[in-house]
């Protein structure tokens, strides 16, 4: 059991160095089923996430739905 602590030690050391970030996600319902939909046969959990945040990054240039900017005040 020690062995497997720290070898999940190192690897989130790993992680950290390349500037990765780790989090926590629960997901609805409705979540998962979008996720089941859009997931590519064979596709990790993390590569779908990128992949989902760089293309919605895409189509939305401001990082807004309505092309407003998040900051600005109602």
């Amino acid at each position: 059991m020690a062995d497997s602590k720290t070898r999940k030690q190192r690897m989130r050391a790993r992680r950290r160095q390349a500037g990765l970030k780790g989090a926590l996600v629960w997901l609805s319902p409705e979540g998962q089923a979008a996720m089941a939909a859009l997931r590519q046969p064979g596709e990790t959990l993390d590569a779908f996430v990128n992949r989902v945040l760089v293309t919605w990054q895409r189509l939305t240039p401001t990082g807004t739905r309505d092309g407003t900017s998040p900051e600005a005040e109602p």
